[in-house]
């Protein structure tokens, strides 16, 4: 539907370039993932990848946090901002932007343009930490579990979002629904289903406590006075949105011309959407909007088949990488930068991998079963 929607477009150059680089930043390393990493090994090993370079983002997050300033962009020489200050809209904007705050609060970006971005790549991140923290791999392993685990709480801390905070938890229930039903079905007599179970409903018992009776929480997940603004704007964004998604809702208006299309401070040099699903809904119109949502459907269901068929650290690898494609769909619904769709179609493809190993097994043992 992407490339459907340049014939559409408002502006059919600035969607072909839109699209060309989509394909060259999301379906390229996803289609490499898919070659390439053909083992569990190299799958576990790619993840911890990830999970080192979480630690780093966090790093960075920490110090802006600290310091009220993108320490990145201090890093960089003056010619180099200089120059991408002139070629580069979106790194105008991120510069232009000014500090970051909220409730008197700085709110750190990290290596991100926004800090909801850098929220949402730590909330993605969760469940891989809770896969090596579970694993029955090395001690190694399970030191970096812990450390991204840390690092994620730390990381949504200094990001200031409370999207963050909700991905988080919708990753983390959508991880312990697929664990209990594993224990449901593998564990047979044995006491840990509900152990596992009891255990997941008090913890989310004293985190909606804590959310609904102490402000500070409330405010950090919920949002307090000073959100109702973003609330607001969004909301109003949504009503500039309908009517032009009633005008065309079958191919949209262009790829990457949702802002400029719904017009919000259109006097702005460069107008934006808070809420990805408007703003393919206004691109690519209903059928984007279905393309989307199935792919995000089809990792958490064959996340949750796989987690459901192996019985070993295949199936709670599964889990987790249902549960960070389950907090990314979440996140969705108000966040619209694109900066974690590569992360995202890799781990979907992570998702399809593993698959393809599950078969490959399932039709070995049978074969082997027949002989």
């Amino acid at each position: 539907m992407s490339f459907v929607s340049i014939f559409t477009s408002i502006s059919p150059s600035t969607s072909f370039a839109v699209l060309a680089d989509s394909i060259l930043s999301w379906y390229l390393p996803a289609l490499g993932a898919v070659l390439f990493l053909q083992s569990k090994s190299q799958i576990v090993f790619f993840m911890k990848i990830i999970c080192c370079c979480c630690l780093f983002v966090t790093i960075g997050g920490v110090v802006s946090f600290l310091i009220h300033r993108n320490v990145f962009l201090a890093l960089l020489p003056s010619w180099i901002v200089d120059a991408m200050l002139q070629n580069s809209p979106a790194f105008e904007r991120m510069i232009s932007g000014g500090v970051s705050d909220r409730n008197g609060m700085y709110r750190s970006e990290s290596i991100f343009g926004v800090s909801l971005s850098f929220a949402e790549f730590e909330a993605m991140i969760l469940c891989i930490g809770y896969f090596f923290i579970l694993d029955k791999g090395t001690i190694y392993s399970k030191l970096i579990g812990f450390l991204t685990v840390a690092s994620v709480g730390i990381g949504v801390f200094v990001s200031g979002s409370r999207g963050g905070y909700m991905a988080s938890i919708v990753g983390s229930a959508a991880f312990c629904a697929i664990m209990i039903a594993r224990s449901l079905r593998f564990g047979g007599r044995s006491l840990v289903p509900g152990i596992v179970l009891s255990t997941a409903l008090i913890g989310f018992a004293l985190l909606l406590t804590a959310v609904f009776t102490v402000p500070a929480v409330h405010n950090r997940v919920l949002g307090g006075g000073a959100d109702r603004y973003s609330d607001e704007a969004r909301i109003e964004q949504w009503e500039l949105g309908i009517p032009k998604i009633q005008s065309n809702p079958i191919t949209g208006h262009g790829l990457g011309m949702g802002g400029v299309v719904v017009g919000y401070h259109a006097d702005t040099p460069n107008p934006t959407i808070d809420s990805y699903v408007l703003s393919i809904l206004v691109e690519t119109g209903v059928p984007g909007l279905v393309f989307f949502v199935g792919i995000v459907v089809f990792g958490v269901i064959t996340g949750l088949k796989i987690a459901l068929i192996d019985g070993g650290s295949s199936g709670v690898m599964a889990s987790a990488l249902a549960g960070s494609i389950a907090a990314f769909g979440f996140y969705r619904i108000a966040l619209s930068q694109l900066e974690n769709f590569t992360l995202f179609f890799l781990i979907v493809a992570l998702v399809m991998n593993l698959n393809t190993q599950i078969k490959k097994e399932v039709t070995s043992t049978a074969v082997a079963r027949t002989a």
